[in-house]
């Protein structure tokens, strides 16, 4: 599985989960400090769609290139 957290797609698809996580939280922090800062109502909304479906495309990524083909029952090698 190291193999494939180094793959260049994988590391894009981490930092722009990490870019966009991170103005998420700028946005937020800007939000509480700054009185008149008014973000769109749906920003927060909008974030949290885009960060969990990045998430899901990394976690579904990871999975499927873990190369096993075993069943889950019998992973510990027992039949």
């Amino acid at each position: 599985m190291a193999d494939k957290d180094n793959d260049p797609s994988m590391r894009a698809l981490y930092a722009l989960t990490g870019i966009i996580g991170a103005v998420w939280i700028a946005s937020l922090v800007v939000d509480m400090v700054n009185p008149g800062y008014d973000p769109p109502a749906n920003l927060g909304l909008v974030f949290m769609s885009v960060v969990s479906a990045l998430i899901g495309v990394i976690t579904a990524a990871r999975a499927r290139g873990d190369g096993s083909k075993q069943d889950d029952e019998n992973k510990d090698g027992k039949s």
